[in-house]
């Protein structure tokens, strides 16, 4: 449980920067009807710590050529390339090693697939007035101590965004995917979309999320996610700090992540 929901606050954060089912919109018209005019940045930098176990930080960098698309990405030692031809990704080279060739929505799902894991059986119930998804029903399959099987549990997130725009859309937007989603988005009545593409395009926000209270079908709170920023004049974060608390298991953890961004 406390891994499902971890993976869902980070899957919120970030990665990419929309929510669309049900609308004819694309990706960008979403966020710039929801965001108005922003200021481009990308992000150069994300260094991560776990305050709760004391575990070293964990640095990101994000590289990019002389037009300003991202050419690679290096976490943790491990680099994922993007590869362009006449300005258009055509692959993707690393973890999500994969050749966009006749199939792009498949080696894009592959690229989103670890972030997605949590949301793999899960849907949107209900939008806020951005698009934003706020009431989240998440399904999982738990042991039943009990009965002895395993058995499908549903939970229901509800989420709080920030008026701030969400700060990854310009980074994926200079990697290429979000040309790519944009248009999967005006093909998903043409062609079948596979699963983590029709999530991403389903549950991600145009905003940063600011709460995640999670309840059980007793409607018992069982985990809560709280994000605070600290915004520059620009309205991106160079600081967020997110706080889970497994109610269940009476555990609490505290993520830091600072950011730099290239103009």
């Amino acid at each position: 449980m406390k891994k499902t929901f971890t993976k869902v606050a980070f899957a919120l954060m970030g990665l990419i920067l929309f929510s669309a089912c049900g609308d004819d919109d694309s990706a960008t018209e979403e966020f710039s009807i929801a965001n108005g005019n922003i200021t481009p940045k990308f992000i150069k930098t994300m260094t991560s710590t776990d305050s709760s176990s004391g575990s070293n930080a964990a640095l990101t960098t994000f590289n990019y050529d002389s037009s300003n698309r991202l050419i690679s990405i290096l976490s943790n030692e491990e680099t994922t390339s993007f590869v362009f031809e006449n300005g258009t990704l055509v692959n993707i080279i690393g973890d999500a090693a994969n050749t966009l060739g006749d199939d792009d929505n498949l080696s894009i799902a592959q690229f989103y697939e670890a972030p997605y894991d949590a949301f793999e059986l899960g849907e949107a119930r209900e939008y806020d007035a951005n698009l934003n998804p706020r009431i989240i029903d998440v399904y999982q399959d738990e042991f039943n101590q009990n009965s002895g099987s395993v058995e499908r549990v549903t939970y229901t997130s509800t989420v709080e965004y920030e008026a701030q725009h969400n700060l990854f859309f310009y980074t994926m937007q200079a990697a290429g995917i979000i040309d790519v989603l944009d248009g999967v988005r005006l093909n998903l009545s043409m062609m079948p979309v596979p699963s983590e593409i029709a999530i991403a395009r389903a549950l991600l926000p145009v905003n940063n999320f600011k709460t995640i209270t999670t309840r059980n079908a007793a409607n018992e709170i069982v985990f809560t996610i709280n994000a605070t920023y600290v915004y520059d004049s620009d309205n991106y974060p160079t600081s967020a700090t997110v706080t889970t608390v497994d109610i269940v298991n009476n555990e609490t953890d505290t993520f830091n992540t600072t950011f730099t961004y290239k103009n």
